[in-house]
């Protein structure tokens, strides 16, 4: 009977603990947390309006202090501002600010995809994980879309090194059209001589294309992906950012 008791009364007291631990969890994940400050003042001065701040945990801040905000690049008249750099977590975060080159608010960094965004060290390339909007769009006195900020995470492993760190944005770029213009890509292709082929397709509603006809050395995906380029708005880079100082 002692035994039984003494086997219910340590039952009772692992719970307890259990439970303790459990809410200074919960606690600690619920406390607030501290957002990057230099970043969000120069968001609030391109931007023009209230930034949302964004939680951090770990901060860091990347690159050295002799390496001065915002970091500034010019591609074929878009310019592109890097305003800061902290480690969230496992993640590499930067904030980036550009322009538009037209009144078109679909204009993406990157064009929704990874590859044209990366995190470099000079021995390992990291795609970009996410990318998210900080605001609202940029735009001017008579309304037109003139740029957006966005946040940029990077996965990165204890091992990964932070030296030698570069940001590079290869494109901007529009989404594609839900009804493709095949005509205005055709004329694309034509006029950049890819002897490329196309024709358009519609099935359920949704447009696609297809490749009719491609130089005979060159590969299926290569004709698709220069095709598939021949449907967007692109401007290309590269923007590049060194995060070392000199």
């Amino acid at each position: 009977m002692k035994r039984h008791l003494l086997i219910l009364l340590g039952t009772a007291l692992m719970l307890i603990a259990a439970s303790f631990i459990a809410v200074k969890a919960v606690a600690q994940y619920l406390q607030p947390r501290t957002a990057h400050a230099s970043s969000n003042q120069l968001i609030s001065q391109i931007m023009g309006s209230e930034v949302i701040h964004r939680n951090a945990v770990s901060i860091s801040t990347l690159p050295p202090p002799s390496v001065a905000y915002p970091l500034i690049q010019q591609v074929d008249g878009v310019k592109m501002q890097l305003l800061g750099t902290v480690i969230v977590g496992d993640y590499f975060t930067a904030d980036i600010c550009y322009d538009f080159p037209t009144n078109d608010p679909e204009w993406m960094i990157g064009g929704m995809s990874p590859e044209y965004i990366t995190l470099s060290n000079g021995r390992e390339t990291i795609p970009v994980y996410s990318v998210g909007m900080i605001g609202d769009l940029k735009t001017d006195a008579n309304g037109n879309y003139t740029g957006r900020c966005d946040h940029l995470k990077f996965p990165v492993l204890p091992s990964t090194s932070l030296e030698n760190l570069q940001i590079v944005v290869s494109r901007i770029a529009t989404p594609p059209s839900e009804a493709p213009d095949c005509e205005k890509a055709q004329k694309r292709l034509d006029n950049a001589h890819q002897n490329i082929k196309i024709k358009c397709t519609q099935s359920a509603g949704l447009g696609g294309f297809i490749v009719t006809s491609k130089p005979a050395e060159m590969d299926n995906h290569t004709a698709n992906s220069i095709a598939s380029d021949a449907f967007l708005d692109i401007v290309q880079g590269p923007w590049i950012f060194d995060l070392n100082s000199k």
